[in-house]
């Protein structure tokens, strides 16, 4: 049961939400109003201006600080025109195009020489004033040192809070054509490969992913020990043990290949920074597959976790000393590598220190694929996840769509040491909804589909699979269920479930 507090704190919330939407309704009036008494149609420019002044008028009235994009794979981005708007202490202003950035213009000048920085909170500058953001650095040690080149030079910030590859890809491949960048500088970090959510129609962040809309809220987290169970500690998708991070991996590897041909046939370069902590071997074996190596570059593990680098003792966004660190590292590279030939840059001692403190260390840990295989190898996964006596290790095996009453959501995925077993065994219950009576969920081990499990109005769930021979070697595999019907749960909150999770279990 919620604490006093939180129930409190839920009901001011609430209140807070219904006098925005109270604003929302009267400003809408307002414009219908307005244009219905208008004689004549207006010029296409008018219209343009009216509709610009509308929704100024309904960002301002609204209490979060995130809009729908209409590409799904995108999902969200801040809504535009916001001025000293805050959120979860960070103070956000947003330009037209609903991004953390200044005014500038879409369609490339051609007396500007345009850096785009491509990425998620960390490139979005969480925690962080704007003008503390590695781009500022950056942007200023370039213009100083150019001695070529076009006139002017941007670096722009072209980024949103938990957004994933798939949508940092898509927003900007589906724009190149017209942002014309000469260097993309794609940072990725270890939540990637996460689910990116939408926003909710007030602004915050919603509990689905218009990226894979069916699934409702069952959606998959590195850190969904602490999501689902509030447990410390990320599961284990990123050390590619499954079906599940395989091919998170080779989607989003996809992405990025297709974004750095993409920004080379519009004339530009690609380089992707990876702060992926301690699964660096990963990068090169499984996320950079596409890539030359000289598009990717590496953020050391020690960097990442120095207290000295981070926004706070439990938050591992960077820190302003952070950013103009890894501005540095980026001005490094650009020389080291020639991505910006057109800017005739002398050598930076600084910035060729910090490549070889940050970058270098990070490559040489990410060349040690057989050591990280030794320490997957000796991961410690079980064959079972048994809902009444949970610990943190069947936690790290859950990758979302479970929560610690057992719920499965419409998508639910997890790993379990197969360890000589032969059956998979299911036990939980119905949810006593007459509506899910008849309604099929789907069962995958890895890539193979088996026997659907039926649901029904009440009663108990107990099922057994055998699983298929080629699996019985494997040390792991990934246990998947696709609900074809659903229903909510709770309808604030917008819970979805199909099935009560007991126990799921690979035994003899």
């Amino acid at each position: 049961m919620p604490a006093p507090e939180d129930l409190q704190a839920a009901l001011v919330a609430s209140r807070r939400q219904r006098r925005a939407l109270a604003v929302l309704s009267a400003v809408l009036l307002l414009v219908v109003a307005w244009l219905s008494v208008r004689e004549r149609e207006p010029p296409a420019a008018d219209r343009e201006r009216e509709q610009q002044l509308a929704l100024a008028a309904l960002v301002e009235a609204g209490p979060g600080v995130w809009d729908s994009h209409a590409d799904p794979d995108v999902g969200r981005i801040l809504q535009p025109g916001l001025i000293g708007r805050r959120d979860r202490d960070t103070p956000i202003d947003s330009n037209a195009f609903g991004l953390r950035e200044r005014e500038f213009e879409w369609a490339r000048p051609d007396d500007t020489l345009r850096v785009v920085l491509l990425g998620d909170s960390f490139v979005f500058g969480f925690g962080v004033e704007a003008e503390q953001r590695l781009g500022v650095f950056l942007e200023e040690s370039l213009a100083q040192d150019a001695r070529g080149g076009p006139a002017r030079i941007e670096v722009l910030h072209l980024a949103a809070s938990s957004w994933n590859i798939r949508a940092e890809s898509a927003y900007l491949r589906r724009q190149l054509g017209r942002l014309r960048p000469h260097l993309v500088v794609h940072v990725v970090v270890v939540n990637d490969l996460d689910d990116a959510v939408g926003a909710r129609g007030f602004g915050a962040m919603a509990r689905f992913s218009p990226q894979v809309r069916e699934r409702a809220d069952g959606l998959v987290f590195l850190a969904q020990p602490h999501v689902g169970f509030r447990m410390a500690g990320d599961n284990t998708l990123l050390y590619a043990v499954d079906r599940e991070g395989r091919d998170r991996y080779a989607a989003a590897a996809t992405d990025i290949g297709r974004l750095a041909e993409a920004t080379e046939a519009a004339g530009g370069r690609y380089l992707m920074l990876a702060r992926w902590t301690r699964y660096l071997p990963r990068v090169p074996s499984h996320l950079g597959t596409q890539l030359r190596p000289e598009q990717i570059a590496y953020v050391s593990d020690e960097f990442a976790l120095d207290s000295a680098n981070r926004v706070g003792p439990e938050d591992f966004h960077w820190n302003p000393r952070a950013h103009e660190r890894i501005a540095r590292l980026l001005h490094g590279l650009i020389l080291e590598r020639e991505l910006l030939p057109e800017l005739d840059l002398p050598p930076r001692p600084e910035a060729a220190a910090e490549v070889a403190a940050i970058h270098a260390v990070g490559a040489r840990a990410a060349a040690r694929g057989r050591e990280f295989e030794g320490v997957v190898d000796r991961l410690s996964l079980r064959s079972d996840v048994d809902l009444e006596a949970f610990t943190p290790d069947m936690a790290r095996q859950v990758y979302g769509g479970l929560d610690d009453e057992g719920r499965v959501a419409p998508y639910c995925s997890l790993a379990l040491a197969v360890d000589g077993g032969a059956y998979l065994e299911l036990e939980g219950r119905q949810l006593r909804r007459p509506e899910l009576a008849g309604a099929r969920v789907r069962v995958f081990v890895e890539d193979h589909e088996l026997e659907p499990l039926l649901l029904a109005a009440t009663g108990a769930l107990a099922q057994r699979w055998a699983l298929p021979d080629g699996l019985l070697a494997r040390r792991v595999v990934n246990v998947r269920f696709e609900a074809e019907d659903y229903v909510v749960m709770q309808p604030a909150s917008q819970r979805c479930a199909a099935f009560e999770l007991r126990r799921l279990a690979i035994v003899p």
